[in-house]
């Protein structure tokens, strides 16, 4: 987020707000981590999940990042999901290719469903959505400018 948020500002000369994240399977020492993305798209559901044959621990960070920067002060937040990996991909909304492997550890989903089996409205609860929210609104009634 830190070299996202300097790119951006020398692109944009003015205050600027970044996120990322990623998700961080112990298993597989971090990976993808913040390679989520192109580890989604290379690898997908089942590439990951092959990856992870013969293993018992499937837990998982969700971990995502956001950040306030306006050339001079940095200020950056994190939120943390645990999480376990689901055996087989679980879908019945759309997702992101992860998500439909990702089984959030939260009250509200003792049931074991993946992000991908929740309706947008409730995957929002176990989400970054109300911790992004709550930066950008501090952020945005301390710099008025």
């Amino acid at each position: 987020v830190a070299d996202k948020l300097e790119k951006a500002f020398a692109l944009v000369r003015a205050p600027v707000i970044c996120t990322d994240g990623g998700i961080f399977i112990e298993a597989l020492r971090g990976f993808p981590g913040e390679h989520s993305g192109h580890a989604a798209k290379k690898l997908g559901c089942a590439g990951l999940l092959k990856l992870l044959d013969g293993c018992t621990d499937r837990t998982a960070i969700r971990r995502n990042a956001i950040g306030y920067f306006d050339g001079s002060r940095m200020e950056i937040r994190t939120n943390e999901v645990s999480c376990v990996i689901a055996d087989a991909p679980r879908q019945r909304y759309p997702s992101y290719e992860i998500d439909r492997i990702l089984v959030p550890q939260l009250p509200g989903n003792e049931d074991g469903r993946t992000y991908a089996e929740m309706p947008v409205k409730e995957r929002v609860r176990f989400s970054e959505l109300p911790f992004s929210r709550e930066f950008i609104t501090t952020i945005l009634k301390e710099n008025k400018s």
